[in-house]
């Protein structure tokens, strides 16, 4: 079996990309509410939680059981995808109005 490069495991799938979307968006959240906002299964978002502090994407607090995930600001890859992610929604704005004869 082939190994998946960086970028396959950080954007490999939808509920992927709706998660770190989630985290640009929220910068500080619940694991639990992560998962829920996201439409993602929770056991998943706990493997790609650990997968992007494995890279310092994000840091985790604990308080007791609850997990608190926390977008490390500080990260290159992390200040690369929050541009990514705006610059995406930018162009979805754009298709929708050009869709809408808007512009």
């Amino acid at each position: 079996m082939e190994r998946k490069s960086f970028i396959e495991e950080l954007l490999g799938a939808r509920w992927k990309i709706r998660t770190l979307k989630v985290i640009v968006s929220e910068r500080q959240i619940n694991i639990s509410a992560l998962a829920k906002i996201s439409d993602s299964f929770f056991s998943s978002v706990v493997k790609y939680v650990e997968f992007l502090k494995k890279y310092n994407i994000v840091k985790e607090k604990k308080f007791g059981k609850i997990r608190i995930i926390v977008a490390n600001e500080s990260s290159d890859i992390f200040n690369l995808i929050t541009k990514l992610i705006d610059k995406s929604e930018e162009i979805e704005k754009l298709k929708v109005m050009n869709e809408n004869n808007l512009i």
